[in-house]
């Protein structure tokens, strides 16, 4: 019989009720978890499973340093591994899959190594630390005492006021225009990974970076996107993802918050089912905010805003930011006050191309500029070793900053690290990116004029 509650971890448990808490003990059904009471890092004690999914075990944990309870996540991909009978440790359940299940731990231990540097962000879920051990990684968060805001609405049975609806978009939205700018996406983002805590308070948890590796790994696409919120680039590991993607996914939330009901699919969109229109069926619903979540739910991912400030903006929802100078400052993003491009400096963003001895200077005629080798291309790169439709540069009106989507295997090298196939950076005024052959390196600097 266990001597300690596994949700307050006090000694009055008898195994069946807390005396403290209340806390009553359930039927495990998560038979791959660890057993209540087991030690991890010599520091943490796994108490009750706070939630599972195809990518890991997420534990209420007692830290005998702080004296406090926080969240761990642990890494363990239900189709790549299993737990070895009678003891801790993960393996990978066949050796054909060895090198999906350990590149998708490293993109695991990555992805926390980047969600430490973003503590300064109050919608975001503050992650304490990582490790590994029994063969597997490990994220420590704080623990959000609250509900999901799927939980929260099958608690009320019935859909969110609109007015929690909007501040759900907007502290939501501002917490993802800074996690973009510090080059991550969420990518699984829906009602299950909004809290709302018992302060009061909303945070974005369980970034779905894994997702993307796992993408080009044999799989059950029903583990790896939520139909209804997933955009159609998410179906396809050929899909380029963005910005735009969680737009979808949040404008996608908006509509089943004050609705009910999820948005359909993206593959039945794509037969011709139709969205049903928000303002018949919800009052207090401006012809605004309805028009700014048709757009952000566009099927295809041009035709969405292409930053989620942008969407924010269309929603009308940009008067409070819920973000301060110094979070800004934290993930090295530029101030609209120091760059005001289109205000009061009135200049003109533009791509300088050095190719040999040769400038050349080329201007936005939108916010897009493509290059590659297709005569349809923006910049026409005459070379064999340049793809077709190699990249991309898009010039974000909302934040005064250029991003750079890679769309060929051949990659696109920046003066912030190497672009693999449909991956994206944030450049800043005078940062510069290039395409290199066998026997030319094809440079472009991001400037104004």
């Amino acid at each position: 019989m266990m001597k300690f509650c596994p949700n307050c971890f006090q000694s009055e448990y008898d195994g069946i009720r807390c005396n403290l808490c209340g806390y009553e003990a359930k039927q495990m059904t998560e038979s791959r978890a660890l057993a209540p009471g087991i030690w991890l890092k010599n520091r943490y004690m796994a108490g009750r499973v706070l939630g599972t999914g195809g990518f890991g075990i997420t534990y209420l944990v007692f830290d005998a340093q702080t004296r406090q309870r926080f969240a761990i996540k642990e890494y363990f991909p239900v189709e790549w591994a299993c737990r070895m009978p009678g003891s801790n440790q993960i393996v990978c359940n066949s050796q054909s899959k060895d090198e999906y299940y350990l590149h998708g731990k490293k993109v695991f231990a990555d992805e926390a190594k980047t969600l430490l540097e973003l503590k300064s962000n109050p919608a975001v879920v503050n992650v304490i630390d990582y490790f590994q051990e029994n063969g597997t990684s490990y994220l420590v968060m704080e623990f959000l005492d609250g509900a999901t805001l799927s939980q929260y609405m099958r608690e009320r049975k019935a859909p969110l006021p609109v007015e929690m609806a909007n501040r759900t978009v907007r502290e939501i939205g501002n917490a993802l225009t800074l996690i973009h700018k510090n080059m991550m996406l969420h990518r699984d983002i829906s009602p299950d990974n909004i809290m709302l805590t018992n302060q009061n308070e909303l945070k974005l948890i369980d970034f779905g970076a894994t997702r993307v590796y796992a993408l080009n790994t044999p799989k059950n696409m029903s583990v790896l996107v939520k139909p209804g919120f997933a955009p159609l680039e998410q179906y396809s590991s050929s899909g380029v993802q963005g910005p735009w993607t969680d737009v979808y996914a949040l404008a996608a939330t908006y509509y089943y918050l004050v609705s009910g009901k999820k948005p359909p699919t993206a593959p039945e969109r794509l037969t011709g089912v139709e969205l049903p229109l928000l303002r018949p069926m919800i009052t207090g619903i401006s012809h605004e905010v309805e028009q700014a979540i048709f757009h952000a739910l566009q099927i295809e991912w041009k035709k969405r805003p292409s930053t989620m400030k942008q969407f924010v903006q269309e929603m009308g929802l940009n008067q409070k930011t819920g973000v301060n100078r110094q979070d800004v400052h934290s993930l090295r993003t530029i101030h609209e006050e120091e760059l005001d491009w289109y205000g009061q400096m009135q200049k003109i963003p533009q791509l300088l191309f050095q190719d040999g001895s040769n400038v050349n200077r080329y201007y936005f005629k939108g916010s897009c500029l493509t290059i590659g080798r297709s005569p349809g291309s923006d910049i026409q790169i005459l070379n064999s070793q340049i793809s077709s439709n190699h990249c991309e540069v898009r010039f974000d009106t909302g934040s005064h900053s250029f991003q750079i989507t890679n769309f060929s295997a051949n990659r696109t090298y920046s003066s912030k690290g190497t672009l693999g196939k449909n991956n994206f950076v944030y450049l800043g005024l005078g940062e510069w990116f290039y395409l290199q052959t066998s026997s030319n390196r094809y440079i472009f600097y991001v400037e104004v004029q």
